[in-house]
């Protein structure tokens, strides 16, 4: 195997790693449901188990969700918020 050879191959098995890890990560924090409008997508951390628990309780639960308080409306600032917020807090 030459070096040319040798470089192309670390380089692919990097991107392959890297890519696991992201999808695996993605999976297991269940990314997909920061996606979507849910307010249960927020308590996936525990840390906003209360958070969410008051609101459930509260009178907000029948007008608003959390994305209707918590981050922009137009659409690439509320993406853009959510994946900002999501790197940082896995």
């Amino acid at each position: 195997m030459n070096r040319a050879h040798a470089v192309l191959f670390v380089s692919a098995c990097l991107v392959g790693l890297i890519l696991g890890l992201g999808v695996y990560t993605f999976g297991y924090a269940k990314g997909w449901s920061y996606l979507t409008n849910d307010s249960r997508a927020c308590a996936n951390c525990h840390v906003m188990n209360e958070q969410y628990d008051g609101w459930l309780k509260g009178s907000h639960r029948s007008v608003a969700v959390c994305n209707d308080c918590h981050v922009p409306h137009d659409f690439i600032g509320k993406y853009w918020t959510k994946t900002r917020n999501g790197m940082v807090h896995s």
